[in-house]
């Protein structure tokens, strides 16, 4: 699984056990490593940057939190610290990491690696967000909790209004006090937050099962989103406009979405695509702004990815120059984690007493 994290001028890529960092204002690649952990098969699970990207942050399957920051000219990794359960998500502030993970927490980290649990429920916490005032929870239950922070202890509400697990949210950049979140049958809603008000919803693929769930919410200064699904080689675009979703327009890709993210500078989203069900490798496309016209679908990301830097104006956009990036990524796709779930089970069946139905 790839993903992708922006911030105002750069963006963090991470397949597999591979992380990298691309500088957009400088043309070059600042940054890659392959994670080593403490197990044999290491993928990252989620990692996030500040808006200043001084600091980022990712975590592993092996329950391990990484913390790199940019300081004489280079990235070093700062902090490297065990968490009780894997992580979910990550979110930085300014003097701290909030952590969700599979046990139903939310987990403050100071970056000297001091952890406090400031939230427990008894169900998964799949996302978590942030505004000036209240800190969102989303879990598979069906609901977003809604607190006060930093006194998360004071329960503001609960968004109800899902038909299945919440899997995605994204605060909108106009106006902090509404939230976009996604979730199982492809259903997505429009929140008003200080209210715990449902203003609007819309169901974005005909597919509307509880197994195919929003992946990845994005969003540009318009308050327009793109979203894609679980099932789905279909990119929908559309609006949160007067407090009312609507759906705009659609894209068809020929592999299947794996993220997506918006990078202001460039005035485009940038989304990546299964490579052809490889397991070294994923593709990139760049939308632009306005038009939402398919840029460039880009080459194997293990080769060279070229990605367009893009000046946008009121009537067209200019294609200044090719971006050389060269990135090694190793993937863990779900078909081998299957696979080696399977062997594993039954090489503990043979050397166990035990049915191989108990093991499974």
């Amino acid at each position: 699984m790839a993903s992708i994290s922006v911030s105002k001028s750069h963006c963090l890529f991470f397949c597999g056990s591979t992380v990298c960092i691309f500088n957009f204002i400088k043309n070059n690649i600042e940054f890659t490593e392959n994670i080593k952990d403490t197990l044999d098969e290491i993928y990252i699970t989620c990692a996030a940057i500040d808006s200043t990207f001084q600091l980022f942050a990712l975590s592993t399957n092996a329950k391990n939190i990484y913390i790199y920051k940019f300081r004489n000219g280079e990235w070093t990794k700062i902090l490297g610290e065990a968490l009780t359960k894997p992580a979910t998500s990550l979110l930085i502030n300014s003097d701290n990491i909030l952590i969700s993970d599979k046990s139903g927490r939310v987990v403050q980290m100071e970056f000297n690696g001091n952890q406090k649990v400031i939230l427990g429920t008894v169900s998964i916490i799949t996302d978590i967000a942030l505004n000036s005032h209240y800190l969102l929870s989303a879990d598979r239950e069906k609901k977003i909790r809604v607190s006060l922070y930093p006194n998360v202890y004071n329960i503001h509400g609960f968004l109800f209004g899902h038909k299945g697990a919440v899997t995605c949210m994204k605060i909108l950049s106009a106006n902090n006090n509404l939230c976009c979140s996604g979730g199982c049958y492809n259903h997505i809603c429009l929140w008003n937050i200080a209210e715990c008000k449902l203003l609007s919803s819309i169901y974005l693929a005909d597919i509307q099962t509880e197994s195919s769930f929003i992946m990845s919410l994005a969003e540009n200064s318009s308050s327009q989103f793109i979203a894609f699904t679980s099932e789905s080689k279909t990119i929908y675009i559309f609006t949160a406009l007067s407090n009312k979703l609507e759906l705009t327009k659609t894209l068809l890709s020929e592999f299947s979405v794996l993220s997506c993210g918006y990078f202001i500078n460039l005035n485009a989203f940038i989304v990546s695509l299964d490579s052809n069900n490889e397991s070294s490798s994923f593709k990139m496309i760049v939308l632009a702004d306005g038009d939402w016209s398919l840029l460039q679908l880009h080459s194997s990301i293990t080769n060279v990815l070229p990605l367009k830097e893009l000046q946008c104006n009121k009537n067209n956009i200019h294609i200044l120059k090719t971006l050389p990036l060269q990135f090694t990524a190793e993937s863990t796709l779900h078909e081998e984690y299957f696979k080696r779930k399977a062997d594993r089970i039954e090489m503990s069946s043979r050397d166990s007493k035990f049915p191989k139905s108990l093991l499974e």
